[in-house]
């Protein structure tokens, strides 16, 4: 059996780092909310989590669409994006029914990544803030 003892200010510091282990809401819920940002900014930027342009519209479907933005015609499928966290667990979902497709792509129309995480663009930023809570 082994037996350690921390004493003085590493047992305070210990005891406070403990208490915010303990406690990671509030990055989860800030890590949630700049994703949810992120993914909503795709559509503005008509990018993929890693910044790649998303494919170009068709000619065929430029002839029947109002505007030559891409996934955006009614606003629907952006707006269906939401974060949402509880305690140690946070995600991002697109609720619309099609938004599956257009981030997998189909045999007739290309992917266009909506929602993920991209290791140079949010990584850092996240570790950012789980580091800011546990300072």
């Amino acid at each position: 059996m082994v037996k350690i003892t921390i004493s003085g200010n590493a047992k305070d510091e210990l005891t406070v780092l403990i208490k915010k282990a303990a406690s990671i809401d509030k990055p989860i819920r800030e890590a949630t909310l700049f994703m949810e940002r992120e993914t909503k900014l795709n559509f503005a930027r008509e990018t993929d989590p890693d910044g790649n342009p998303w494919s170009a519209l068709s000619p065929s479907t430029l002839k029947y669409k109002r505007t030559n933005s891409i996934l955006r015609e009614t606003g629907t499928l952006a707006n269906s994006v939401a974060g949402e966290s509880n305690g140690t667990v946070g995600r991002v979902r697109i609720s619309s029914d099609y938004g599956i497709w257009h981030q997998t792509g189909t045999s007739r129309m290309p992917q266009r990544k909506i929602i993920g995480i991209s290791e140079s663009r949010h990584i850092p930023k996240i570790e950012k803030i789980f580091e800011s809570h546990f300072a």
